[in-house]
């Protein structure tokens, strides 16, 4: 039988990581438009963007603790294992997320109070930055801590059925992203649910004619559901050929 902390351990990583952390990112993902919402002729609904921040600071606390839990009771973390390297790295991660949205930028547009020019607005090179790096950090963090989930089984010698049961939750989030992606209604891009779908992008856009409700950004979309899934699937092999390997180590440990 583990020891209790060792459980709680994991009780916290797994709310964090499979259920608060994730939920969050497909709020801010594909939320952004809600079906009752009346867009395009209302726009700028905040509520995805409050969710997305308290669930996204909850688990981040939830991820630390477990961190905190793990280093108390050891009274050291040992870097030698993969399971710490891929748990520091997740933690680290989630932590940067929250300082990198902290400064993300100003907003700018009509819709702001503070007046027309802002980084959002403008996309300035900062709020780019921003994007393509909150976005890609939060996919990272969440395939490292997929690596600390499955190094920390198998480092307590967990049962295959575990391991097994593990990889369900990648995949029934690549689902989420694919099934979310194929409808129309959605709109991914965040510019586009603040201003609505003919406001141009100032130095991006041209002004075009407006497409119809979630046409823009469906291909964007799909692409990304399709880079997802490839991620995730390219993790899960990595970590099926690492356990192997550990395995076959620990037999020719023993027999020798």
């Amino acid at each position: 039988m583990l020891p209790e902390w060792i459980l709680l351990h994991a009780g916290l990583m797994l709310i964090a990581w499979v259920l608060v952390l994730p939920a969050g990112i497909v709020i801010a993902r594909f939320f952004k438009v809600t079906a009752r919402q009346d867009y395009p002729r209302v726009v700028d609904n905040r509520i995805w963007f409050k969710t997305h921040v308290v669930m996204q600071y909850a688990g981040v606390i939830c991820t630390t603790l477990g961190l905190g839990l793990a280093w108390f009771h050891t009274g050291r973390l040992n870097l030698g294992t993969a399971h710490t390297l891929f748990g520091l790295g997740a933690v680290a991660l989630g932590w940067l997320q929250i300082v990198w949205g902290v400064r993300r930028g100003s907003k700018g547009g009509p819709t702001d109070p503070a007046g027309m020019r802002g980084d959002h607005y403008d996309m300035t090179p900062h709020r780019w930055v921003f994007e393509w790096g909150h976005r890609g950090g939060g996919y990272l963090a969440l395939l490292l801590a997929l690596g600390a989930a499955w190094s920390g089984l198998h480092l307590v010698n967990a049962p295959g059925w575990m391991l097994a049961a593990l990889l369900v939750f990648p995949l029934l989030f690549a689902a989420l992203f694919w099934c979310f992606s194929r409808q129309r209604w959605r709109v991914p891009n965040s510019y586009q649910a603040i201003w609505g779908p003919a406001h141009p992008q100032p130095g991006v856009r041209l002004i075009v004619p407006a497409p119809r409700v979630g046409e823009q950004g469906r291909g964007k979309s799909r692409h990304t559901s399709s880079r997802l899934g490839l991620m995730l699937v390219c993790a899960l092999l990595l970590l099926a050929v690492w356990h192997r390997r550990a395995a076959r180590t620990g037999a020719d440990a023993q027999k020798s």
